[in-house]
């Protein structure tokens, strides 16, 4: 269990709009965003990227130990030590798990949510909650066989900057509950294009609808920072 952190709130006058921080999903990294952020940058907006612990440059720190609670410290650190307030989070995939930890941490800070093809979990799920026991069996022998027990080797090699992902960021449940949190206004955006619907899918339609989140479908990759980036940029402009 995180305690909650008080963070000092950075002037207004620093910036005239909400900074945008983007938390990649599984096996990734903030390499991954390089191309959005600069986009975002030449439109005017203020966008930053965190790399989690054990992942893309930092996967020189990957250990057994590394969990969801160690993600939600990585982006809780960042607000703190860039001074960011009024911030849009963006968490995409597994990080879904990360935000959701974070705005109920520190409510204060955040804006807005964005769920990019992602959980959208409720008090003490994991990031497999919602998968078929065969999807959850095939990651734990995955790990098992191929992770020495402790991480989740990458399926694919495309693109070949993934690296293994600690399996206790899966496995561990997000603590959530905070009144606050539930008040920060989301939306949640679902990727069309490579995967079969899931029975999970019309659960998450529901949470998005019961959370009065904005919703949009998008005829496009698992990762629409890749392969809508268009899309991607004209969302987070259009909110306010």
């Amino acid at each position: 269990m995180l305690r909650k952190l008080r963070f000092r709130k950075k002037p207004d006058s620093i910036s005239p709009t909400k900074p945008i921080l983007f938390v990649h999903g599984a096996f990734g990294g903030g390499w991954d965003y390089r191309p959005i952020q600069r986009s975002l940058e030449a439109a005017g907006r203020e966008a930053y990227r965190v790399t989690l612990t054990g992942l893309g440059e930092r996967s020189h720190l990957m250990r057994p130990e590394i969990d969801l609670d160690t993600h939600i410290m990585d982006v809780l650190n960042m607000m703190k030590f860039e001074e960011l307030s009024d911030v849009i989070l963006v968490g995409h995939s597994y990080s879904g798990m990360v935000i959701s930890g974070v705005a109920h941490r520190a409510p204060e800070l955040i804006a807005h949510l964005v769920y990019v093809d992602s959980n959208l979990p409720e008090d003490g799920e994991t990031m497999m909650s919602l998968w078929p026991e065969d999807e959850r069996e095939r990651v734990l022998r995955n790990a098992a066989e191929e992770g020495e027990g402790w991480k989740v080797i990458p399926w694919w090699t495309d693109p070949p900057r993934d690296v293994a992902q600690p399996l206790a960021s899966w496995t561990q449940t997000v603590s959530l509950g905070n009144p606050e949190a539930e008040k920060i206004p989301g939306t949640y955006v679902k990727a069309l294009g490579d995967e079969e619907p899931r029975e999970s899918d019309e659960i998450l339609r529901a949470r998005v609808k019961a959370r009065g989140y904005g919703y949009h479908e998008w005829k496009t990759t698992h990762n629409p920072q890749r392969s809508a980036l268009r899309e991607y940029v004209d969302l987070l402009l259009s909110i306010e």
